[in-house]
């Protein structure tokens, strides 16, 4: 199957996702798979949708939807969520054992050039977890690696055996991971409210879907992980996703009181005041998709959440001001990593066309520091050895071309990585640079 990955339907002419007719003009021989940059939506032609096994009796899942073309039970060769898998996941077997190897070789030196000691793998699978493992064995691994098993793929069980707060060979399975919508830019996050102005066919009340349908049974699985004391991360993007992961997150509480568990609520674009005073009540943590910001925010003003919503996007002073534990991330490969640039839009919040959305929202330079170093090591139980300089902790540090405290705001996204030093060893070292800002 040729498979091309990253089209971003937003900046095409046509604002929409390719079909298979679109495809089609490209090959009927050949099946094409087209890979969505934000990872929910794939777009396949014809031959394709034969060879895996889609046709008007296909039947979506819950949580999925096989688009239809018009007028007809045809598939229309847009396939979002659940409904994709079956694709993925012939695209993840088909990557030989030694082409592996090389994407993750290629992966961590690109971490380690940007600064990074710690990665956290969000959406493992159970045979990503064996390859990881199996990478770390052979000693290839000199930065540390955690993993969320995908619930979809294995239960609580299982991924109760493999969990464990300390690393082997720098790996370790870190929890669970729970799906509650999709992304914004193609339209699957799950909205309290209709997106601003719908796409081609869709009704005028459309807000997208949960990737699981009914509360009781979200409740039930976050709350095995915390009958076992298992860690549990939730992707919820929406505000209504945000709305079901509340509840879920109460209701496990209630029925298995834990000490300290930190679930971490991932995404979050859209997030209210009642949201945010119901999360003060709970153990939870919070993970802005804070690139937004930058990448979408102008795409979001005019098309899908309106000038109120993405004023409001990614909130992440409101929930700083009311004490809630805040950090963000770019949501490798969906946008690329750099933590400086993320730091430079949580500083600055300026879209693409320079214009900035929520000022009031705007972190401090130490705000921002804190949630990318002590704050994401809290949120992983590791505060005790990493994120910040005291005596008895990881030597795990990371020299910057200046100091992004004091240089201005704008120049943040400018300061290059000079050095990455794990426990006291250099790992990267940049052969040139350029001056100091």
């Amino acid at each position: 199957m040729a498979v091309r990955l990253g089209y971003d339907n937003a900046y095409l002419k046509e604002r929409r996702h390719p079909t298979r007719t679109d495809l089609d003009r490209v090959s009927r021989k050949i099946p094409i798979a087209l890979y969505h940059f934000s990872g929910h939506v794939v777009a396949l032609n014809s031959k394709a949708l034969e060879v895996m096994g889609f046709d008007s009796r296909s039947v979506a899942p819950e949580g999925g939807v096989i688009a239809r073309m018009r007028g007809s039970d045809e598939p229309n060769g847009v396939l979002e969520e659940q409904a994709m898998l079956p694709v993925v996941m012939k695209l993840l077997r088909s990557t030989s054992g030694s082409e592996l190897l090389t994407l993750l070789d290629r992966s961590r030196e690109v971490y380690k050039a940007n600064g990074f000691t710690t990665v956290v793998e969000a959406a493992a699978t159970p045979d990503q977890v064996r390859t990881l493992k199996a990478y770390s064995a052979a000693g290839r691994l000199d930065i540390d690696v955690i993993a969320f098993v995908l619930a979809v793929t294995q239960g609580a069980e299982a991924t109760a055996a493999q969990f464990s707060r300390r690393y082997a060979n720098r790996f370790r399975v870190g929890g669970g991971k729970v799906n509650l919508d999709g992304g914004s830019p193609g339209r699957t996050a799950y909205l309290r409210e209709p997106y601003y102005r719908q796409a081609e066919g869709a009704a005028l009340d459309y807000r997208g879907y949960s990737s699981i349908r009914k509360q009781e049974h979200i409740d039930q699985l976050v709350a095995g992980f915390y009958e076992l004391g298992v860690p549990i991360y939730i992707h919820a993007l929406g505000d209504a996703a945000v709305d079901q992961a509340i509840h879920s997150v109460g209701s496990a509480e209630a029925k298995f009181p834990r000490d300290d568990i930190r679930t971490q609520l991932i995404h979050l674009q859209l997030l209210h005041e009642d949201q945010m005073e119901a999360l003060k009540r709970l153990d939870a943590t919070l993970t802005f998709q804070i690139t937004h910001n930058f990448y979408f925010a102008d795409f979001r003003h005019e098309q899908t959440f309106g000038p109120e919503r993405t004023a409001k996007l990614n909130p992440m002073k409101s929930a700083l001001d009311r004490g809630l534990s805040v950090t963000f991330h770019h949501d490798s490969p969906v946008h690329p990593v750099n933590q400086m640039d993320l730091i430079w839009i949580a500083t600055n919040r300026s879209s693409r066309s320079g214009r900035v959305y929520g000022p009031e929202e705007r972190l401090t330079p130490y705000q921002a520091l804190r949630a990318s170093t002590l704050e994401s090591a809290w949120q992983f139980f590791e505060e005790d050895r990493k994120g910040s300089l005291v005596i008895g902790k990881l030597a795990d540090l990371v020299i910057l071309s200046a100091n992004p405290l004091k240089v201005d705001l704008e120049k943040i996204k400018d300061i290059q990585i000079l050095e990455t030093i794990k426990e006291g060893r250099s790992i990267f070292r940049r052969v040139s640079s350029a001056a100091s800002l």
